[in-house]
């Protein structure tokens, strides 16, 4: 404390405690307040160590401004962070998104041995020679799958006028290849793993086409007569051709194809 007694009092000093203006003695702090000599003596020490106090307190009051400013700073700059990682896996998806449409729906595209352009089909997935469906009473079974991305119906023979309990490999399916189309049986049924059976019975013989719902992946399979003689109409032979895709939207849950997604 640095103080110092004015023996002559003047009509300005007044006692910033008491407002006492008479008194004979007056002191003086560092603050530029004053005290008269009585509240001197009574409250001398508390007054100079407020006086400290509030010293310590002004000098502080930069350095914690100065921190709460750092602070905000780095939070601007983790939200800064936060923004380039979320738009950066955006981009990434969209990419990713792009890359399996321009696989699946690009006229002239290929992927996995199938022309998308005309939708031809690996080999093994077409009608061909071999024994028809085997029966269990009155109905005949068999086994699809997506092979090679196209269809895959195993035995690929049915016989004409017997029910037919096609049974799917739901894990060989993603996408809209999920949604299976068979035209002209009149058979559209989207496949999950607890709903995974297809059922119809073929009234007619020839060669027919199993896609999903905009035309793609297709995979065909054959009628036969109860015999197992083959039908070698004309009609029976055009619709030996595959059915070209169609874009647009499969029907399976609204948006595009998705054939290459889950």
């Amino acid at each position: 404390m640095s103080n110092q007694k004015n023996e002559n009092t003047s009509p300005e000093d007044k006692c910033d405690n008491c407002g006492e203006t008479n008194a004979e003695t007056f002191w003086d702090y560092e603050d530029g307040s004053v005290l008269c000599e009585k509240c001197c003596k009574k409250i001398g020490d508390e007054w100079n160590e407020r006086i400290k106090a509030d010293s310590e307190d002004e000098e502080e009051l930069p350095s914690k401004t100065e921190h709460k400013k750092s602070e905000s700073n780095n939070t601007s700059e983790k939200h800064a962070n936060m923004g380039k990682y979320v738009i950066g896996g955006a981009v990434f998806i969209i990419a990713l998104i792009l890359v399996f449409s321009a696989r699946t729906i690009l006229a002239g595209g290929t992927s996995n041995g199938v022309d998308y352009s005309t939708n031809q089909v690996a080999a093994g997935n077409l009608a061909g020679t071999g024994n028809a469906a085997a029966r269990s009473g009155s109905v005949q079974n068999a086994k699809l799958a997506l092979v090679d991305f196209s269809y895959k119906l195993t035995p690929n023979k049915l016989t004409v006028g017997v029910p037919a309990r096609i049974e799917v490999d739901a894990s060989t399916l993603s996408g809209c290849m999920k949604n299976i189309v068979i035209r002209d049986f009149n058979v559209r049924k989207t496949i999950t793993s607890s709903d995974n059976i297809i059922e119809f019975t073929p009234d007619k013989t020839g060669i027919f086409w199993i896609t999903c719902g905009m035309g793609m992946g297709a995979g065909s399979f054959e009628v036969v007569n109860a015999d197992g003689t083959r039908d070698t109409s004309a009609q029976a032979q055009t619709q030996a051709t595959p059915p070209k895709p169609t874009g647009g939207n499969c029907g399976a849950g609204g948006g595009g194809c998705g054939c290459g997604g889950g």
